[in-house]
């Protein structure tokens, strides 16, 4: 099954680099292939400031498999990419890495009301299969509340993504890297 377009891929597609993440956008590019036969040195400098990974998994919570990182992160915006340590998500290791869409910033007023999921009062999705998996009823989830300062609410495209929906929002000291697609 292909991947799908999605219409937020167009807003990070046009992300403009700072003239020194450019530079080693493009090193990483270049290095990559050696860093699969262990030039031990030239990852460790590479990933104290950027990385290339690669998400490979057919049931992911997002479309795109190739991401580029660079862990300066700075201001986060609406629609940004993160990966983020994951310290809420009690399906996964305390800690596991995770990439997601940033869907709503500090300020943002969450509502989920009947398993529909809106923030600022436009509708993201819903908890259906979310409900459908945990065996719960489709209001459980049901809250509403203002994201607090330093907060983000994190959302994966894919309908069977399990995200801040479920488990609240992360902290910005949570985010190790904003990401832009190579796919």
């Amino acid at each position: 099954m292909g991947r799908r377009a999605n219409p937020l891929a167009t807003r990070l597609s046009m992300i403009k680099l700072p003239a020194r993440n450019a530079v080693l956008l493009a090193a990483t590019l270049v290095l990559a292939p050696f860093l699969l036969f262990g030039a031990k040195a030239t990852a460790t400098a590479m990933h104290r400031h950027a990385y290339v990974f690669f998400d490979g998994e057919e049931t992911g919570c997002l479309p795109w498999e190739w991401y580029w990182g660079t862990r300066q992160v700075g201001a986060i915006s609406r629609g940004d990419l993160v990966t983020f340590r994951n310290e809420q998500a009690s399906l996964f290791a305390r800690g596991a890495l995770m990439t997601k869409l940033i869907a709503g910033v500090p300020g943002d007023t969450v509502v989920i009301e009947q398993g529909v999921i809106s923030i600022n009062g436009r509708v993201l999705g819903t908890l259906a299969r979310g409900a459908q998996h945990f065996l719960r009823p489709i209001n459980a989830w049901d809250t509403r509340y203002r994201i607090a300062p330093g907060h983000y609410f994190v959302f994966g495209s894919e309908y069977r993504s399990y995200d801040s929906r479920y488990w609240g929002t992360i902290r910005y000291d949570q985010i190790l890297t904003k990401d832009m697609l190579l796919d």
